[in-house]
């Protein structure tokens, strides 16, 4: 198991992130966890439980709930006033809105549901281990970048033995802070910002810093401001994208008026991750990433 630390100097050249003398990175990789590494027992197990309970103990709908309780969610999060960790603290969350509907107390505690059903109640998504084992080498850091507590996604990661492949885990505990907030990211941004002012003078490089999760809210466009690279995970791509590359996708793809930015490639499934990891890792000196629409993807490239 690595995750046991976090990065904490820069070496001299090629600009690496390190966290000891002896490793060095030229890639940092960060994954999310919900929807994209795996389906989580919130949905399953959590939900249900907590829906039933308010619901008896206040003659209210559950549906009529569950809105209030998303609602809940969204606007703590959007609450610039609000902390991080409360935000996205669901049993606080939900004993807030039962107790605005008449019931005082809640017997259910959903960390406690994680930790029981985690391994019933959770499932990998289709090469989540056999990716992560491939990208997994000396030069390349692989990172959990997680919107949920460790205290729910703590019991999940060794459940489904997701831990044994991360160098850093990384939730609103670790900085206090939301994924749509720099400060989410700690040092493994902050030395890669001092890298790439250093770079401007010397032939030192950025390490390249790339994302892949599920949520373009969370994952595509927040990463996008801090210069990361993104991988969009959609699994409700039309059909005729399936044709074209992961680049490519990200070109012609049907953005929302809400979806400003486009990522740098669009994939359905993990196993398209490698391949795109190291067309982005193989790519100019300068870190040119942008421009890979045109690229052909062939045979996986090594990782």
């Amino acid at each position: 198991m690595r995750i046991t630390y976090s990065v904490s100097t820069v070496t001299h050249h090629f600009s690496r992130i390190t966290k000891c003398p002896t490793t060095v990175f030229n890639s940092i990789i960060f994954f999310d966890l919900d929807n994209t590494l795996i389906d989580g027992p919130f949905g399953t197990a959590v939900f249900p439980l907590v829906l039933y309970e308010i619901a008896r103990k206040t003659n209210c709908d559950q549906k009529k709930i569950r809105r209030l309780i998303v609602k809940e969610n969204s606007d703590r999060q959007n609450d610039p006033q609000c902390p991080a960790v409360k935000a996205m603290d669901w049993d606080d969350i939900f004993i807030t809105v039962a107790r605005r509907l008449g019931a005082e107390t809640l017997e259910v505690d959903a960390a406690a549901i994680v930790r029981a059903t985690a391994r019933e109640h959770s499932a990998l998504h289709d090469g989540a281990h056999e990716v992560l084992s491939q990208l997994r080498a000396p030069h390349r850091a692989l990172v959990l970048a997680t919107k949920g507590l460790i205290k729910y996604q703590r019991p999940i990661l060794e459940a489904l033995e997701l831990d044994q492949f991360l160098d850093d885990v990384l939730t609103p505990d670790s900085h206090h802070a939301l994924k749509k907030d720099r400060a989410f990211y700690g040092e493994w941004l902050r030395q890669t910002s001092e890298v790439a002012h250093t770079a401007k003078t010397s032939e030192v490089l950025m390490p390249a810093r790339i994302i892949v999760g599920d949520h373009y809210v969370d994952d595509v466009l927040p990463p996008h401001q801090f210069g990361m690279l993104t991988i969009w995970k959609n699994e409700k791509i039309e059909d005729q994208l399936l044709k074209m590359n992961p680049f490519e996708r990200s070109e012609h793809f049907e953005y929302a008026d809400d979806q400003p930015v486009k990522p740098t490639a669009i994939i359905k499934s993990l196993h398209e991750v490698p391949d795109v990891i190291a067309r982005l890792e193989s790519a100019t000196p300068d870190r040119s990433f942008y421009n890979l629409a045109n690229v052909k993807l062939g045979k996986t490239c090594q990782v």
